[in-house]
């Protein structure tokens, strides 16, 4: 068995997880099942509410989950990852607007989905 052969490899190859990742995290990672069906929900999010902080995805993704729309809720920095892969890929980008959020100590960017 090679390096290459390893289930933690793999989830670097799948981007869940990172070379320098503490082993729990890549653990966690191997747990993601349904990675472009929660991409595609953040996108759907993003094109049906129209741009939107990352805290506002996730609480749209989090009623989503409850109403069994979505199979799981997700944790704010999970709905983080996604986007960032989803700016990455070039399907959301930055609107160029920012906002403070409630007790936040500084302002969100704002996303929208690229047309």
């Amino acid at each position: 068995m090679t390096a290459t052969d390893t289930p933690i490899y793999a989830s670097m190859q799948a981007g869940l997880a990172r070379k320098n990742d503490r082993l729990t995290s890549v653990l966690a990672a191997e747990q993601v099942t349904d990675v472009n069906g929660t991409r595609r929900a953040v996108l759907e999010i993003l094109r049906e509410l129209g741009p939107l902080p990352d805290d506002y995805i996730h609480r749209e993704h989090t009623h989503l989950a409850r109403l069994g729309i979505v199979p799981r809720r997700l944790s704010p920095q999970r709905i983080r990852t996604v986007r960032a892969q989803l700016v990455d890929d070039g399907l959301v980008d930055d609107s160029g607007e920012m906002v403070r959020l409630d007790g936040a100590r500084c302002a969100s960017t704002i996303w929208k989905a690229v047309e």
